[in-house]
């Protein structure tokens, strides 16, 4: 509705509309938030499987100069998120970190 034809709207009808789109607007805060919650989750595996990568190299069975040349071609990643993700998958408390996320006690 124009902002125009609100003002015309009839005061019960203004309400109805603003709670119509609260109610949407929580929904979807609701999606956006376990959406966020499930990417975390996604990065943290992710993580995992490029230090898994570095560590034994795998990369260069792939074609790769480097981990981050697969990284960069493969996933689509700068350098820096790449970096960022094997600081992430190098840490020794990773599977806690995972199971946390998963459990919902991290977000």
């Amino acid at each position: 509705m124009s902002a125009a034809l609100a003002d015309e709207a009839p005061a019960g009808a203004r309400e109805a509309t603003f709670k119509e789109a609260c109610g949407r607007a929580r929904q979807v805060d609701r999606e956006l938030r376990r959406s966020r919650r499930t990417q975390r989750a996604l990065d943290a595996r992710i993580a995992s499987l490029l230090a898994e990568m570095e560590r034994e190299e795998l990369w260069r069975a792939l074609g790769h100069s480097s981990l981050t040349s697969y990284a960069r071609e493969v996933l689509g990643y700068s350098s820096s998120k790449t970096s960022d993700l094997l600081r992430i998958g190098r840490r020794s408390d990773l599977p806690q970190l995972q199971e946390a996320f998963r459990g919902g006690q991290l977000s």
